[in-house]
């Protein structure tokens, strides 16, 4: 649009000093002209004759000038109308998907809250650990007792080995 007006402002003010020059050239002449076309015959003051032929090549001139930018701008105004549809699809779209999203939203926080509520009925809320207040009798204090079976002689006399003698010896044994 910004250069379609100063086309036309330069066109004007040549269009002027055209006008102009040539006005100041018939005023300079004071004669009768006789003036034929297409077989009509006119005679007219050489004055009107030239102003008539300037507005005419103005006239011409604007027209050709306006069927020359007309395709540009019926051009730009498809551009223009097809970017404005364009952007209102993306829009439509990015209000789609907002929608999207919050429902999206929405169900996982229902989901969370279902994984919560299930959890809970699975697995039974974390007891706190039991502390005996008071220590067991013929357990020291200061140190844990350690019971192995492993290379533990039976002393039944035979010098064999069985689990049973160990868990019996361990069981019998006081702690140290």
């Amino acid at each position: 649009m910004r250069s379609f007006i100063s086309f036309l402002i330069g066109l004007v003010a040549a269009t002027a000093a055209a006008v102009v020059g040539l006005g100041i050239s018939v005023a300079q002449q004071d004669q009768n002209a006789q003036f034929a076309f297409l077989g009509v015959s006119l005679q007219a003051d050489q004055h009107w004759i030239v102003a008539g032929a300037a507005a005419l090549g103005f006239l011409l001139a604007l027209l050709l000038a306006t069927l020359l930018l007309i395709p540009d701008r019926l051009a730009s105004a498809r551009r223009t109308g097809a970017l404005s549809r364009q952007a209102q699809a993306l829009e439509e779209q990015l209000r789609a998907l907002r929608e999207q999203y919050a429902q999206l939203q929405g169900g996982y926080r229902n989901l969370l809250e279902e994984h919560q509520r299930v959890m809970g009925q699975v697995l039974p809320p974390p007891a706190s650990p039991v502390v005996p207040l008071v220590p067991a009798p013929g357990v020291m204090t200061g140190r844990a007792p350690v019971v192995s079976s492993v290379g533990a002689v039976a002393k039944n006399g035979s010098g064999v080995s069985t689990p049973e003698s160990a868990s019996v010896q361990s069981s019998s044994s006081p702690s140290s």
